[in-house]
């Protein structure tokens, strides 16, 4: 997926994704993980080029159930942090 050029863009764009992808697969959790750059870091202050940020949104069973979430973000190869 083509990364959003502004991070403010990918905090809207996560749930969206995920409420998408579980409506239209009917399933029972849906998770997003989006790697952004952070314009303010790389544009302005201490211009640190390619800094990102990771964000996520997780629905249904991958919100609510501890291992299934832990699974998920292993397999998108993202440090889970909870």
């Amino acid at each position: 997926m083509p990364r959003p050029p502004h991070s403010h863009k990918s905090r809207g764009a996560r749930p969206q994704i995920a409420d998408c992808l579980a409506a239209r697969l009917n399933s029972r959790g849906a998770g997003v993980v989006l790697e952004a750059e952070h314009a303010c870091m790389t544009l302005r202050g201490v211009r640190a080029l390619g800094t990102t940020t990771i964000t996520s949104a997780l629905l249904g069973a991958l919100r609510a159930d501890a291992r299934s979430r832990s699974e998920f973000f292993a397999l998108a190869g993202v440090a889970h942090r909870r």
